[in-house]
């Protein structure tokens, strides 16, 4: 069927969060995907995060430009392994503006 037909609307899915259908081509998709996997690799990647109260977040997380830890900012993994953080790319910025 023609996606023309069919067109599929905006749609707020929580607070703050919209599905915009078509917004982002397959094969950029395909390449955030393929940065996103990078990303997570080691050294200074996909984390799991430890509260200052003891407690485990259930989200993990991928820190770009800078590390979060409890209560403050690094250029390298402070509460981990030590490595510098992966640079914040530009063409990312660029995308979250449009």
């Amino acid at each position: 069927m023609d996606a023309e037909l069919f067109p599929r609307e905006r749609r707020q899915v929580a607070p703050g969060a919209v599905h915009v259908p078509g917004w982002l081509a397959a094969d950029a998709q395909r390449e955030l995907l393929d940065a996103c996997r990078e990303w997570a690799r080691p050294p200074a990647g996909l984390r799991t995060v430890r509260t200052p109260g003891g407690g485990t977040m259930t989200a993990r997380q991928v820190c770009l430009g800078r590390h979060w830890y409890p209560y403050g900012y690094a250029r390298t993994v402070v509460d981990g392994d030590g490595a510098p953080v992966k640079p914040f790319p530009e063409w990312l910025g660029e995308l979250g503006r449009r």
